[in-house]
């Protein structure tokens, strides 16, 4: 099973930290990992630089278009960061753990 890494950020470690956890509680994702991050970014015509928090969500491919509308659904952002970034390799253990965990 092909798996992935769907990446996404937030405005507040609250808001990261309740999506990340309702991802695996859904089972849509294995594991989430919480990261802060400073964004410089262009948004209706101004340039912003601004601390974010980012999210590395592990999923499979068959599970993206779900998480994709999680995300759309449980985030506060107008048009929020959903990119998905294909696994090329990864140890037979973990993509297995992976696997055992998404729904």
């Amino acid at each position: 099973m092909p798996h992935v890494i769907v990446s996404t950020t937030t405005a507040t470690e609250q808001e990261a930290a309740s999506l990340a956890r309702s991802l695996v509680d859904a089972k849509l994702a294995g594991c989430v990992h919480i990261q802060p991050v400073r964004s410089v970014y262009r948004w209706k015509a101004e340039i912003l630089d601004e601390p974010e928090w980012h999210l590395a969500i592990k999923t499979t491919a068959q599970r993206y278009k779900a998480v994709e509308a999680h995300i759309r659904e449980h985030h506060s952002y107008e048009t929020p960061e959903i990119v998905c970034i294909a696994i090329v390799r990864g140890s037979p253990e973990y993509l297995g753990w992976l696997d055992e965990n998404v729904g």
